[in-house]
């Protein structure tokens, strides 16, 4: 009984650290395409799982910024990380960034000073772990390419992880995809990157972006009625992810799910 009361109670600070429950009516503006690094102020503050006025420092909890540059997690990609900072001394850690409703929760530890509601900060993301992470969204969306061209339009997008260090890529296909077809689909992805195509990121309305991805015969993805459509060459995607202004240097994993016991294709993007 005691092991079963420990586990609820472990569940339980798991939901709470995970934001279940938690309701923000407000809006938080996304500033990141543009900038690292953005003025904000505090429209909600969150300690376990309850709203509160104030945070004081050495408490965990969750910021939310009426304007910020940090990416929440979404559509398979990892949340930015980074620190708000206050004029009187405050700084709060982002471990994570994550999207509830239409505001984006920074999710960290208070390391000093005192945040109230209407507190002005200034919000700063780890750069170059964005700059990572990006390389790694963009290298998913050249591997789809790579995957449709070789093996077929019928391969589709069925789950993704895109974070600073790797990448997973989910995908249909009715069997494990040999020696020769990982190779060539390799070289088309090193061809693409080498090419050191620029990118350009135009917004447009929804529809529109999923048409033109569609076209391209790359995923199309986003949450808003609006999306940023990339267009890399020969190559055109939509998402509300921020990516690379120029080709990635990484690699690219992929796994095809449909059958039991197919084996990972990864194309192994090199500078």
């Amino acid at each position: 009984m005691a092991a079963q009361q420990e586990r609820s109670r472990q569940a339980s600070r798991f939901g709470i650290e995970a934001g279940e429950g938690v309701r923000v009516d407000q809006t938080s503006a996304f500033s990141g395409y543009e900038r690292a690094a953005d003025e904000g102020r505090v429209i909600a503050l969150y300690r376990d799982g309850r709203a509160v006025e104030a945070l004081e420092a050495g408490e965990a909890g969750m910021v939310f910024l009426d304007n910020t540059p940090f990416y929440a997690e979404s559509g398979g990609q990892v949340g930015d990380t980074g620190r708000l900072s206050g004029a009187d001394g405050a700084v709060f850690a982002v471990d994570d960034s994550r999207r509830q409703g239409h505001a984006t929760a920074h999710v960290g530890r208070l390391q000093s000073g005192r945040v109230e509601l209407g507190t002005p900060l200034r919000a700063e993301i780890d750069a170059e772990r964005r700059q990572a992470t990006r390389r790694n969204h963009s290298a998913t969306h050249l591997l789809h390419a790579g995957l449709r061209r070789v093996l077929g339009t019928h391969v589709h997008q069925k789950g993704s992880l895109v974070a600073p260090d790797r990448l997973r890529f989910d995908f249909s296909h009715f069997e494990p995809v040999t020696r020769d077809e990982l190779l060539e689909i390799e070289r088309f992805v090193n061809a693409e990157i080498r090419a050191n195509h620029a990118v350009e990121t135009r917004e447009m309305p929804m529809e529109r972006g999923h048409r033109r991805a569609a076209r391209w015969h790359c995923s199309a993805r986003s949450t808003a009625s609006r999306c940023a459509c990339c267009v890399w060459g020969r190559t055109h995607w939509s998402s509300a992810a921020a990516r690379m202004s120029r080709a990635p240097a990484t690699s690219a994993c992929a796994r095809s799910s449909p059958r039991p016991g197919s084996r990972p294709a990864c194309a192994a993007s090199r500078p």
